[in-house]
Order: structure tokens, then C-alpha cells, then sequence
């Protein structure tokens, strides 16, 4: 893979390196990115890959590119990918705001395109086929509806949309036998997007990888600024893929029991609504408790409201056990608490 920079050379141990303005009295990061650092933290990304999936998908290190997060992604994407004038892209609606926020920058225009069903994971293909976009953009599972997209419709669109399929996997570690990252050797058109922001727990790195074919890659890394991935980071994130992944399996599992313990609580519970989530939040809301997010600030509890087909939920992040126990019973007892409201 070539870089619109020269970052790609290998240094040898006996070697004098004058080549890049270095501070040679500096600390421990006083040396540019290594290439090859960043290539084996793709090689330890692609292994993890294989054994939480159970494959053997024969990606290389050419089928990746780190970023800065989804929204970094997305951003490169555009810029390379969606530049002429004609250009327009096709979303999924409700999407992640990025996607919105740098078509309006770029001026590129959009097609939003409804999700629809009991738990808003179906989308009329037919419409996104027929939009003439450059690019589709779905976000798998959704944020922020929190669910799957439904496999038929989104390997529809795969196969059948005359443009690049971007799939935002963030979420994917959830529900892992969902992911599509498999079709990237099969689908010339197909990017993935990947974080290690979810359930990796490393959303203070800002780290991120596209997953596509080494054609498509190639046109990126050249419009990508060189140097992204830092030392500190890409050296963390091996340790973590390499050493790490027996506990990232227990961290993920208590976060999805908890989830479906919640879900379980509330589902049909009278004044409540919830709907499903392969994510690490969940949307709810209560009849009996107006301002729900309000309410759940006086004790202390942040979240966030959103409106999504004219219905207002409360959007929860699944914390530790005993943070989900004291959200349960705040919600139970205020629920009940039918004087207040």
C-alpha cells in the first residue's frame, strides 16, 4: 500500500536517522510512527477477527486502514470516495449524525430513506436501489435505534446498489454473528467500518478500522493524512487484541446479560416500553413518567433523549451490575410514584 506520503520506510536497528526532524534528546515518543507497528497491529486486528468469529477469512493487513473513530471514517470516505459534483448518498434514517453533519459540510446531498417494522431493522431496498447514489450508508446494528438490520434487506442492498456499501459494524462485538466483514473478498462495493470505541472500552484512544478490498483502501491511504495511528496507540491495542481477549469475552458477556436482564425487567412492564437492542444501550420509555430523562438526572443518572418516528425515548447506556440495579429500582419506584406526576 502507498501513502500520498513517504511514511511507508522500515528502519534498520544500525542505522543513523536523520531523515525526519526527530528530537534525539526526546522521550520515549521521539520517533515517528513505526509502519511496521501498525502493520502488526492489523495482523493482530485480523486474528481477533477470525477467532471471535470463528473464521478463516483471509483478510491481510492490506484489507485494513486504521482511523480515528466512525466518524473519522466516514469523513475519509466522502472525501474520496463522493467528491464530484453529481455525487449524492443514500442513509438509513434514523442514522449516526456524522454521516449527516459531513455530507452538510461537503454539500453533498442526501437521501434518507425510513427504517420501518415493530423494531425498525427493515429498510425498502428497492428505494435505496433506485436512488442513483454514490454511496449507501447503514449502520449495522443501528445507532441509535440499537437493533440489527434484517439480513435479507441489508444483503439485498450488497448485492444489488451501483455504488460502494459502507456497513458501520461499531456495535457488531454485541451480536458478532451478524457481522458481514466475511463478504469483503466476495463484494468489490463493500467497506466495513470497525471500532475498538464499544466493547473494547477504548473510547478515550479514538481508534477505529475500515475493512475493504486492497483497491479500495489504496485510494483512501492516499487521501488519509500520514501518521494517524500513534505509537502509544497502536502498541496498546496489539497488547489488548493479542493478550486480552479472555477478559474482553467476560467484559462483553456481563454487558449483554445485563442488557437482556433489563430488558427483561421492563418489557411489558405496565408504563413501560423498551425496544430490543444488539447494542450496549437501550431505548425506553414510561407513560406514567413524563421527562423521563429529567427524572433520572435529580438521582444522579445521565442519559440522553431522542425522538425516533415522532416517539420520544430515553437512550440508556448499560453500566456495571450494580449501576443497573439502581437504575431499575429508581425506575420502578417512580413509576409507581403516581402522586408526583
Amino acid at each position: 500500500m502507498k501513502h500520498a506520503f513517504d511514511i511507508n520506510r522500515t528502519y534498520l536497528p544500525e542505522w543513523i536517522r536523520l531523515d525526519q526532524s526527530e528530537n534525539p534528546y526526546g522521550f520515549s515518543f521521539n520517533r515517528y510512527p513505526s509502519k511496521d507497528n501498525e502493520q502488526k497491529l492489523y495482523e493482530a486486528y485480523i486474528q481477533y477477527i477470525n477467532r471471535d468469529l470463528n473464521l478463516n477469512s483471509h483478510l491481510s493487513a492490506d484489507n485494513l486502514l486504521f482511523t480515528r473513530g466512525a466518524a473519522d471514517a466516514i469523513d475519509l470516505i466522502l472525501r474520496t470516495f463522493a467528491r464530484g459534483a453529481d455525487e449524492k448518498i443514500v442513509v438509513s434514517d434514523p442514522t449516526f449524525f456524522p454521516i449527516k453533519h459531513w455530507a452538510k459540510i461537503y454539500n453533498i446531498p442526501l437521501v434518507a430513506e425510513k427504517l420501518t417494522g415493530d423494531t425498525l431493522n427493515n429498510i425498502n431496498v428497492d428505494n435505496v436501489i433506485s436512488s442513483k447514489a454514490t454511496i449507501c450508508f447503514l449502520i449495522h446494528p443501528n445507532n441509535p435505534t440499537s437493533t440489527c438490520l434484517d439480513s435479507t434487506c441489508l444483503r439485498n442492498i450488497i448485492d444489488n446498489f451501483n455504488g460502494l456499501v459502507v456497513v458501520d459494524e461499531a456495535y457488531i462485538d454485541f451480536c458478532h454473528d451478524r457481522s458481514i466483514v466475511e463478504l469483503v473478498h466476495q463484494k468489490s462495493n463493500l467497506i466495513v467500518l470497525r471500532s475498538m470505541s464499544k466493547a473494547w472500552g477504548c473510547a478515550g484512544l479514538r481508534a477505529g478500522f475500515i475493512i475493504a478490498n486492497d483497491k479500495l483502501i489504496t485510494s483512501l491511504q492516499f487521501i488519509q493524512p500520514p501518521f494517524m495511528c500513534d505509537s502509544f496507540t497502536c502498541d496498546h491495542l496489539s497488547f489488548l487484541l493479542k493478550e486480552r481477549y479472555t477478559e474482553f469475552c467476560n467484559y462483553r458477556e456481563l454487558i449483554i446479560t445485563s442488557r437482556d436482564d433489563f430488558l427483561c425487567t421492563f418489557n411489558g412492564l405496565d408504563g413501560f416500553e423498551t425496544l430490543p437492542s444488539d447494542t450496549n444501550f437501550i431505548l425506553i420509555r414510561c407513560a406514567k413518567i413524563p421527562s423521563l430523562e429529567k427524572v433520572l438526572m435529580s438521582h444522579n443518572i445521565v442519559t440522553k433523549s431522542l425522538k425516533i418516528s415522532e416517539v420520544e425515548y430515553v437512550r440508556i447506556g448499560v453500566g456495571n451490575q450494580l449501576e443497573m440495579k439502581v437504575l431499575k429500582q429508581i425506575l420502578i419506584d417512580e413509576a409507581n410514584c403516581d402522586s408526583k406526576y
